[in-house]
């Protein structure tokens, strides 16, 4: 036999006995049951026969082994099925909330037994008891003394309660916002809320008692926390602003949580207003009860619990002695001077100047120091030019911070010139004037001496186009008629002699008293406006010019044509000057006044003499020798004694020409009047009426008369507070 052979051999026994090994070994029972214990979580274990409390919820864990496995673990509450689990480890929860826990009056405990069977994979088992008693009685907690949504704060807040159960309790724990706070294992069921690590707003108190069997009472209660003082909202008021006038403080001050209790404003840490009632704060705080400067002006407001919030803003407190507005477009784009003004002591010292660029829309002027409401200073208006450009000033003296105020300005009506047209004129004897002058047009002369008429169109404004008016006048034989010319004015157009009317003319005489007073030398230009909007526009046409017409020693003869609106009229006879709107009247009574007047460095002394007047005017100009041309308007209060100082053009302004003019005494001053003006009968009135209703340099403003001297009949040669007509 080979060794081959006998390998197959023994392999072929091998497998055989494996064979027959595993048969016998599946024939074989199982017949042993598996191992069990049980453990009731939360609670110790029981000796043998121990009846335990449990609560009406609990979890068994199962303890189970067996060879082959365990195939479940079954729970039984007497013998009624209360859980089943198939994967190790081993654990049922069982709800014992449906099981009585005591029997009736007597309150004595229900024996049950709680049986855990373990089946194994040969469907072996084996079971464990333990007899239990079921506490369903959940602890109470009661007589919390926080009450639901109250509001406190400190860090002092003792919150106390009552916490029982029938088995007694095992723990007492309280929570913040889930947080654990305390544990209270004796019965002094009271602890201490302290707000100061909370949030303001809503928190929730939570307390869990817990019996000895698992059983959790719990009581939650929601609490507002407020450790912060009122919000102070205030929108008039920011950070590093000016106060200068009374300003009204309504601020809005709301707690979240409580009612606020108390508002108080301090300025400097002085308490100037105080109220309870935040329903509709409002105090008007006036500037000029407290010194300029400087200042904190707070507000401080407290709640109901007494919590304090304050809100403080640095301020700077100022005397205005004048605002002005000025709307967009005021400045001309075509005026080549520098715009400024300026307020001045009645010494002419400086007090406060500013520019004014195309932006500005709002000038104040201040005194850093006290000024008192009745106090006198100046205001100039003043376009600076430089290289031989003019410059034009405007002087009002005697306002105050009572009289004047605010001045609003206007936008002048600004027009632009188209070309000149040339018409002919034909039918005019020799000795005829022929005249064509207003708001929009007037004759002009070609270098060929033609009479041409100049058109001028609206700039910066819509305006309805009217006639232009032509009127001749022979002072040979007092011949005077007239002839609206429609505009656009036709290419074909010709001015001719019997296109013009007579209609509607009155012949008016205008005598003077003292009856010889004409025989000074006078001049007299009359306007027309043909409708209350052209008057209010000053969209003039002139009707007279000069002193053409028929004079005796005692009366002035002129002729008025009655289709216009209204008049206005500008009369100069000797040192008498009437302007203003209406006509003359028949008899002008010359006011018995007179001035006189000396002028060196900058300073007027005036003597006066004569009662009614209560404006003064002075006329400087001149500068066209050294290349600084100026022209300056001042105006006073003709009633007040006392010298007239012109204003000191500020330092700070020295680059411009008429600084050093000034500076060295090169200004001529040359007319001093005296005034009153129709409808008033004071200096205020005055600066309401024409100054502040921009009034100034109107033909239809109220009519003043006015006595002079010096040697110039000019009043006013500027269009505007500045120079800025065209």
């Amino acid at each position: 036999m080979t060794k081959r052979t006998l390998a197959l051999i023994i392999s072929f026994f091998t497998i055989i006995y494996s064979c027959t090994k595993e048969s016998e070994t599946e024939s074989s029972p199982d017949t042993i049951a598996p191992s069990v214990k049980l453990s009731i979580a939360g609670l110790p274990n029981a000796s043998a026969g121990e009846t335990i409390v449990v609560g009406s919820r609990i979890v068994v864990h199962i303890e189970a082994a067996d060879e082959g496995g365990i195939a479940k673990i079954e729970a039984f509450i007497n013998d009624q099925k209360v859980g089943e689990d198939t994967q190790a480890p081993y654990s049922i929860t069982i709800d014992l909330t449906s099981f009585t826990s005591k029997s009736g009056k007597s309150k004595v405990f229900i024996d049950y037994t709680l049986k855990v069977v373990a089946t194994d994979m040969a469907s072996n088992t084996s079971s464990i008891e333990q007899k239990i008693h079921i506490d369903d009685q959940i602890p109470t907690i009661a007589e919390v003394s926080l009450i639901e949504d109250s509001v406190i704060h400190g860090n002092i807040n003792n919150v106390q309660f009552t916490a029982w159960d029938n088995e007694g309790l095992s723990s007492v724990l309280v929570f913040i916002n889930d947080n654990l706070k305390a544990s209270i294992t004796d019965e002094n069921y009271e602890f201490n809320l302290d707000t100061s690590e909370l949030l303001d707003g809503e928190n929730t108190l939570k307390i869990e008692a817990l019996d000895g069997v698992g059983n959790v009472g719990t009581y939650s209660v929601r609490f507002l926390v407020d450790n912060t003082g009122p919000e102070i909202t205030l929108e008039s008021l920011k950070d590093g602003q000016i106060i200068d006038d009374v300003i009204p403080l309504k601020p809005e001050v709301v707690d979240a949580y409580s009612e606020v209790s108390l508002v108080e404003f301090y300025f400097n840490d002085e308490l100037v207003y105080s109220t309870e009632d935040s329903s509709a704060l409002s105090y008007n705080f006036d500037p000029n009860n407290y010194v300029p400067g400087e200042a904190i002006l707070k507000i401080k407001s407290a709640d109901s619990l007494g919590n304090v919030s304050e809100k403080e803003w640095s301020v700077t407190i100022l005397r205005l002695l004048l605002k002005i507005t000025i709307p967009e477009g005021y400045l001309s784009p075509n005026i080549q001077t520098n715009h400024f003004v300026i307020a001045s002591e009645l010494d002419g010292s400086p007090i406060d100047f500013k520019e004014i660029v195309f932006e500005t829309r709002e000038v104040k002027l201040y005194a850093n120091v006290e000024f008192d409401f009745e106090k006198d200073f100046n205001v100039t208006f003043a376009s600076l030019g430089r290289n031989g450009v003019a410059s034009y000033l405007f002087t009002i003296a005697h306002v105050n911070r009572q009289n004047l105020k605010q001045l609003n300005f206007s936008v002048p009506m600004r027009y632009q010139g188209e070309s000149n047209t040339y018409y002919p004129i034909n039918g005019f004897t020799g000795g005829t004037q022929l005249f064509c002058f207003g708001r929009d047009y007037y004759f002009t002369s070609s270098e060929a001496g033609d009479t041409l008429i100049q058109n001028f169109v609206p700039s910066n404004h819509a305006s309805v186009t009217g006639p232009i008016y032509l009127y001749g006048f022979n002072p040979l034989n007092n011949f005077y008629n007239y002839q609206f010319v429609d505009r656009p004015i036709a290419s074909n157009f010709q001015i001719n002699f019997a296109d013009f009317e007579t209609q509607d003319l009155v012949t008016k005489q205008l005598t003077t008293t003292p009856t010889n007073f004409l025989n000074n030398a006078h001049s007299f230009r009359l306007f027309g406006f043909l409708s209350e909007e052209d008057m209010n526009n000053e969209v003039y046409h002139q009707l007279w010019d000069y002193s053409y017409g028929q004079t005796s020693a005692t009366s002035f003869i002129y002729q008025l044509n009655t289709r216009f609106y209204g008049y206005a009229h500008e009369l100069i006879i000797g040192n008498y000057q009437a302007k203003g709107a209406g006509l003359p009247p028949d008899i002008t009574v010359v006011p018995d006044w007179s001035i006189a007047y000396t002028f060196q460095n900058g300073t007027a002394s005036l003597t006066k003499s004569g009662s009614g007047h209560f404006v003064g005017e002075m006329y400087l100009e001149g500068g066209y020798d050294v290349g600084v041309p100026y022209q300056w308007n001042l105006f006073f209060d003709s009633t007040k004694e006392g010298n007239i100082v012109l204003p000191n053009i500020p330092e700070a302004l020295q680059t411009y020409p008429l600084y050093n003019l000034t500076q060295n005494n090169g200004l001529d001053l040359g007319r001093v009047g005296l005034r009153k003006y129709d409808t008033m009968n004071t200096y205020d009135e005055y600066l309401e009426q024409i100054i502040k209703a921009n009034k100034a340099f109107r033909r239809d403003s109220p009519r003043y008369e006015s006595v002079f001297s010096g040697n110039t009949t000019q009043a006013f040669s500027n269009q505007d507070y500045f120079f800025n007509g065209w």
